[in-house]
């Protein structure tokens, strides 16, 4: 009898101890990372005058600050800002960043106003101010955080007068575990941007609904017959999404192109061993 005993406590102790095997299998699925964020509007009046044109900055970033290990995340939270705002400001703190950004908004409409504003135009006053006062909204999200590997989208609005109206979408992906972002040449064989051309024509040929690149052409997009992968993407468990800004292969008048794709369809031209492995065969 305790014999039997015995062994059973050696069974339950085993499997107790089972799962420990494979740390990665649930822990390693999302990258646990701490993040803060911050809020700036910043407004200025040409000359200091309400009445006057103006400019209009509002901003929300979110950036990392700890990893899972309690680590310091600097050179992570340099690419965030450096991505939000531009490399000059990569090396600054969030806070200061943005605040230097923002003054540098301020500077740049200045120096534009001295070339537009023209306070002795015949335009009326109400006019002349709506029509020369800039506005932008600059906004950062995290769209993907699994398998060390995290998708960053950074949105920006502009106004600058009249119907000079323009949003953007800037798209990263991070290899958490180099600290790198990840190319297209560092996911697909070599000879990726021919192969994905006609994959790309096919789903803006469905997307739109029509049977030929002259139909896309009488709807608004160009370049259609040379469009290739232009870098902007995103990855999360479905797949890999591309967005082609307004201006890029389609008319101002048209919203961003977003063509989506998932792993099985990229099967042929995924390099087997890159950092989306673990995404492969999810």
């Amino acid at each position: 009898m305790k014999k039997i005993r015995y062994i059973i406590w050696i069974g339950v102790l085993f499997l107790m101890i089972l799962p420990s095997c494979h740390p990665g299998d649930k822990k390693s699925e999302t990258s646990t990372l701490t993040f803060d964020s911050l809020k700036l509007t910043k407004v200025y009046y040409l000359d200091n005058d309400s009445t006057k044109p103006s400019c209009h900055l509002s901003i929300s970033f979110i950036y990392p600050t700890r990893g899972s290990d309690g680590k310091d995340l600097k050179n992570l939270r340099a690419n965030f800002i450096s991505t939000m705002f531009d490399q000059a400001y990569a090396d600054s703190l969030p806070n200061v960043a943005a605040r230097c950004y923002a003054n540098d908004y301020v500077r740049l409409y200045r120096e534009d106003a001295k070339s537009f504003y023209n306070e002795d135009a015949d335009d009326s006053e109400d006019n002349q101010k709506d029509y020369y006062s800039y506005f932008e909204t600059l906004v950062n999200r995290v769209v993907f955080n699994k398998y060390n590997l995290l998708s960053l989208q950074v949105e920006q609005k502009n106004y600058k007068g009249g119907a000079n109206s323009f949003t953007s979408f800037r798209n990263y992906v991070i290899n958490l575990g180099t600290g790198e972002f990840l190319t297209e040449e560092s996911i697909f064989n070599a000879g990726y941007e021919k192969a994905m051309r006609p994959l790309l024509i096919n789903k803006l040929l469905q997307q739109n609904n029509v049977k030929d690149v002259s139909e896309l052409e009488d709807l608004g997009y160009f370049g259609i017959e040379d469009i290739a992968p232009n870098h902007n993407f995103l990855i999360d468990k479905e797949g890999i999404t591309y967005i082609f800004n307004k201006g890029e292969s389609s008319a101002l008048s048209l919203d961003e192109i977003r063509i989506h794709f998932s792993f099985d369809e990229l099967e042929s031209i995924l390099k087997p061993n890159s950092p989306l492995a673990p995404l492969l065969t999810e």
